[in-house]
């Protein structure tokens, strides 16, 4: 049905070919400057939703920026003569550290081409909005806006002692010390080994803002905790603050503000986008193409019902794979892991359709904001692992949990009778602790895939399983530290990734690489249709929890409450 629907309009194009022209010149772009308007969720690229389906379309979607498109809009105001700059307009934006490194990267590259990038914070900032305009020529701020706090903290809400007072224990298996994922629900504060991970995580990040502050010129004192603009002007944190219609004189046009000259001076990013992207006639037949499939949330064997959890199912995602292997059109694969993990059955699973499609064609995983536990598992097998310096990996360990409820059961007054043909047939019941023997029964459980987990990192990245054993442990590492121990090849975004899989096109013409564009193949859509409600960090952990006790599998996970780094 595309083809012919395509083969149609071509057709029509050829009768409306002069009007389609003559409308295109009319609109060409002329404006100095192009005005970006950044959304508040960042996100890497948005998921193609085809057909019907778009009239039923999540309303978030409106509300996201995508860096695939924003990579596309720095290359063609790069290779724009007419074009003197890129003011953005940045609200408070909702993404993890490496999606914002992504970004800056891409500014930075904007105005090393020599075009002018200026930022305007009407509302102040954070960490993020801070680091993120830290790139541009000049920052701007509205005159009442605030700017902090200017230190990063993490927080871990422990919950063991309100399990306590309901009556419900958490029994847990895991392997190793680093493997923290729930000792929010089975420790009262927390362990050394987690505090050393989360300090390391910190630091780096606190790094990274202390270079962007210095490549500035900032110079912040220890009480700058929180600041208004004028105090931040003086830091050199920011360069100027204005309102909105004073933008028109900060990016040097001298008339007065009027509707009709900031229309002759800024350019709208999405109309200039549009024309570029405007073609006459479409092909008709699928071109070679990179297919980037999302592994996004959760690694589940079943699709998730739940509320705000997308999750990455078995079955689609097989699907997916499956397709994409027998698809003559595909030249290479780039998996875009953006998942703390799951199921441990499901992430062996997928992990096995990964290796038999990298035996036919290139495929690179480029990691997210976090690609930890079953989401480094799954991607073992690629022939290369590309991740940004503050990407969250590792976690190379195994979980398994068991809710006890018999406290509760008791202090309600409810008692549990039991008939059963072999001793340890009802160990998974909510309604006893496990014994003795049923303990053991997990923990060589536990050994075994543990064993199984570092064996398969030890394939993929060709080093010994002692090499990797000193690495896994459950520790959870920044994409910079990954890198430089070798658990990651590049470091990069999706653009790098994409040109990892070129390089690796021995046999395809130097053209033909270099026009291959990337075509994202989700799994499935239909969790995108319709907006979902946000759920709050402990419910949200609190269903986590409940899928890792009721499921009975072994758990590839990195954390249940994954600490917000503000």
């Amino acid at each position: 049905m595309r083809v012919l629907g395509r083969l149609v309009r071509n057709i029509l194009m050829f009768v409306l070919g002069p009007l389609w022209w003559g409308l295109r010149a009319v609109a060409r772009p002329r404006k100095p400057w192009i005005l970006l308007r950044i959304q508040p969720q960042l996100v890497a690229f948005q998921r193609p939703v085809r057909g019907w389906k778009r009239l039923f379309a999540n309303k978030n979607r409106s509300m996201q920026t995508s860096l695939h498109a924003l990579k596309h809009l720095v290359e063609r105001l790069q290779a724009d003569p007419k074009v003197e700059g890129l003011l953005i307009i940045l609200p408070p934006v909702r993404a993890g550290w490496a999606t914002v490194h992504s970004a800056r990267v891409l500014l930075h590259s904007l105005r090393a081409s020599g075009k002018k990038v200026f930022v305007f914070l009407p509302r102040g900032g954070s960490h993020r909005e801070l680091y993120l305009a830290s790139a541009a020529d000049r920052v701007l701020a509205s005159p009442q806006s605030r700017f902090g706090p200017l230190g990063l903290a993490a927080q871990s809400h422990y919950v063991k002692p309100l399990l306590d007072k309901t009556g419900i224990g958490v029994e847990v298996e895991a392997r190793s010390e680093y493997k923290t994922a729930a000792e929010t629900v089975t420790n009262e504060s927390m362990s050394e080994a987690q505090r050393e991970q989360m300090l390391r995580l910190l630091t780096q990040i606190d790094d990274a803002l202390n270079t962007a502050w210095t490549e500035r010129g900032a110079n912040l004192s220890t009480e700058d905790i929180l600041l208004g603009a004028k105090r931040a002007i003086e830091t050199g944190l920011i360069d100027g603050m204005c309102y909105e219609d004073a933008l028109l004189q900060e990016t040097g046009c001298a008339q007065p503000h009027t509707h009709k000259t900031w229309s002759k001076h800024f350019g709208s990013a999405l109309r200039y986008q549009a024309w570029h992207r405007a073609r006459w006639l479409q092909p008709v037949r699928q071109r070679k193409h990179i297919a980037v499939i999302p592994i996004h949330g959760p690694i589940t064997e079943e699709p998730l019902k739940w509320p705000n959890r997308d999750g990455a199912a078995l079955g689609p995602l097989t699907r997916t794979l499956r397709k994409v292997a027998r698809n003559s059109k595909t030249a290479g694969v780039v998996l875009h892991i953006d998942s703390p993990g799951g199921s441990a059955l499901a992430s062996d699973l997928l992990h096995q359709e990964i290796a038999l499609l990298a035996r036919h064609k290139p495929v690179v995983a480029c990691f997210g904001t976090v690609a930890a536990s079953g989401g480094y598992y799954v991607a073992a097998p690629a022939h290369a692992i590309v991740a940004e310096p503050l990407t969250i990996t590792g976690s190379i360990g195994v979980l398994m949990a068991k809710l006890v409820a018999q406290p509760l059961l008791e202090r309600l007054g409810i008692r549990t009778e039991t008939i059963r043909t072999k001793a340890g047939a009802d160990m998974f019941s909510s309604a006893r602790a496990l014994t003795a023997e049923e303990r053991a029964v997990l923990a060589r459980e536990a050994d075994s895939f543990y064993a199984a987990f570092v064996n398969v990192v030890a394939a993929g990245r060709g080093k010994s399983f002692d090499t990797i054993e000193a690495l896994a442990r459950g520790r959870v590492w920044s994409g910079q530290d990954a890198y430089d121990k070798g658990l990651v090849d590049v470091l990069g975004g999706l653009d790098t990734a994409l040109e990892e899989v070129r390089r690796r096109l021995s046999n395809t013409r130097p053209k033909e690489r270099d026009a291959l564009e990337a075509l994202v193949v989700p799994a499935s859509d239909d969790n995108h249709l319709f907006p979902t409600p946000i759920l709050p960090p402990q419910a949200q952990a609190l269903t986590d929890l409940a899928w890792l006790g009721l499921s009975r599998d072994r758990a590839l996970y990195y954390a249940l409450n994954i600490p917000w780094i503000p």
